[in-house]
C-alpha cells in the first residue's frame, strides 16, 4: 500500500520521502497476530455461598435457580443447575445441563474478570460441571487459569474439552499451540485443531484458519482458500478482524482480484466495530484517495479515534502525520509524544524512530 503519508526533516528518521516506507508500515498493520481470546466475568456477587436444596422436581429446581439469578447470586444459581444435572432423571438432567451451560456462557460474556475470591467459590462447581460434560465450564475454568498465569493447566482443560469436539475449546487449543502458550509452539498442530473448529461452522475458527492459510502458519499457503474462509466468517458475523484481513486481501490482491473500493468498505465496517487497526488502514486509503475520496481530514479523524482508544498503530500514524502537517498542523512535539506512546505499546516502527531521535519511552 504505497503512500507518501509521512516525511521527516529530522536526520536519521525512518520517515523519508520514499513512498515505499508507508507500505511496510501498513503491511505490518494488517498482519493480525493470533492471540488468546479472553474476557471472563465479574458477576458472582458477594454473598456467602450456601448449599442449594437437592430434592424436588425440575420445576422446583428451575424456580430456585431463576430466583438466585434474579438476585444476582450466580454462584448459587449455578450450583442449583449443576446439582439438578447430577441428581435428576436423564431427561431433566439434560435440560439442567443446558441451562447451566447457558448461564456459564452469559458469565463469560461479562467484560470484567472473576475476582480471586469468587473464583475460589465457584471453581469446585465448575469442576463438577466439567464432569457432567457441561463444556462451557471448561472454557471458564481455562480462561481463568490462563489469567492467573496457569497456562499449562488451562491447556489441559481446553484440550480435554476439545477432544470431545467442542469448537470453542478447539480454537483455544489451536491458539495455544500457535503462541506456545502452556505448550510447545507447533503451528502444524495449531492448524490441525483449527480445521475441525472450522468444519463445525465456528466463525472465529474460520477466521483463525484463514490466517493459517494466508500466511502459511503450519500449512501450505493458500490465499484463495483463506479468502473463502474469511468471507464465510464475515457472513457469520465473525470477529471484526476478519473484515479487516479480508479488506487487506482485496487491497493487496491476495487470493482475490485487487479492489481498493471493496477494501475501503471492509476496513470501514471493521473500524466501526472497534478494530482500530482497520481504522489505520482506512486512514491511509483516505489520505491517498485510494478506493475512496481523498480526504486528509477524515484520515486524521480515524487516526485520532484509534489513538485515543489506545491503539498503537493509530498512534504511530497519528504521530507521523504531525511530523509533516498532513491533515493537522505540523507539530514535532506532538509527533514525539504520540511516537513514544506507540513505542510504549511495542510498536516496532515507533520504537525504531524514537531510538534514532534519542528519545526514551516508558518501557525502555
Amino acid at each position: 500500500m504505497d503512500s507518501g503519508i509521512v516525511n521527516s526533516r529530522a536526520g536519521g528518521s525512518v520517515f523519508t520521502t520514499s513512498r515505499s516506507r508507508i507500505a511496510a508500515f501498513v503491511a505490518a498493520a494488517t498482519l493480525a497476530l493470533l492471540s488468546p481470546l479472553e474476557n471472563v466475568p465479574d458477576c458472582f456477587g458477594d454473598s456467602p455461598v450456601a448449599e442449594t436444596a437437592t430434592g424436588g422436581d425440575f420445576g422446583a429446581r428451575r424456580a430456585m435457580a431463576e430466583s438466585y439469578e434474579a438476585e444476582g447470586d450466580w454462584t448459587k444459581a449455578l450450583r442449583t443447575w449443576v446439582s439438578a444435572a447430577e441428581e435428576l432423571d436423564l431427561e431433566n438432567a439434560v435440560s439442567a445441563r443446558s441451562y447451566a451451560g447457558a448461564l456459564i456462557d452469559r458469565l463469560r460474556e461479562e467484560p470484567a474478570s472473576v475476582t480471586e475470591r469468587h473464583f475460589e467459590e465457584i471453581e469446585p462447581i465448575l469442576h463438577r460441571a466439567v464432569k457432567m460434560e457441561i463444556e462451557p465450564a471448561s472454557m471458564l475454568l481455562g480462561e481463568e487459569f490462563r489469567r492467573q498465569g496457569r497456562a499449562e493447566d488451562a491447556f489441559q482443560i481446553f484440550r480435554k474439552s476439545a477432544s470431545k469436539g467442542y469448537a470453542p475449546a478447539m480454537i483455544q487449543v489451536g491458539l495455544m499451540y500457535s503462541n506456545g502458550d502452556g505448550v510447545k509452539k507447533d503451528l502444524e498442530k495449531a492448524s490441525s485443531w483449527l480445521r475441525p473448529a472450522n468444519v463445525k461452522g465456528d466463525a472465529v475458527g474460520k477466521y483463525l484458519l484463514a490466517e493459517c492459510f494466508l500466511f502459511g502458519k503450519g500449512v501450505a499457503k493458500n490465499p484463495s482458500l483463506a479468502v473463502t474462509l474469511l468471507e464465510e466468517s464475515v457472513e457469520m458475523e465473525g470477529p471484526a478482524r476478519a473484515l479487516d484481513l479480508l479488506g487487506t486481501c482485496h487491497h493487496k490482491s491476495w487470493g482475490v482480484e485487487q479492489d481498493s473500493a471493496k477494501a475501503a468498505n471492509l476496513y470501514e465496517l471493521s473500524c466501526e466495530r472497534g478494530f482500530y487497526n482497520a481504522c489505520a488502514n482506512l486512514s491511509v486509503l483516505a489520505m491517498r484517495g485510494d478506493g475512496i475520496e481523498q480526504n486528509p481530514e477524515r484520515a486524521i479523524a480515524l487516526l485520532e479515534k484509534g489513538a485515543d482508544a489506545g491503539n498503537a498503530l493509530c498512534m504511530f500514524f497519528y504521530g507521523a502525520a504531525f511530523l509533516d502537517g498532513l491533515g493537522v498542523s505540523e507539530d514535532p512535539e506532538a509527533a514525539a509524544e504520540w511516537m513514544k506512546k506507540a513505542a510504549a505499546l511495542d510498536n516496532e516502527n515507533a520504537k525504531k524512530w524514537c531510538r534514532e531521535q534519542g528519545l526514551s519511552w516508558e518501557k525502555e
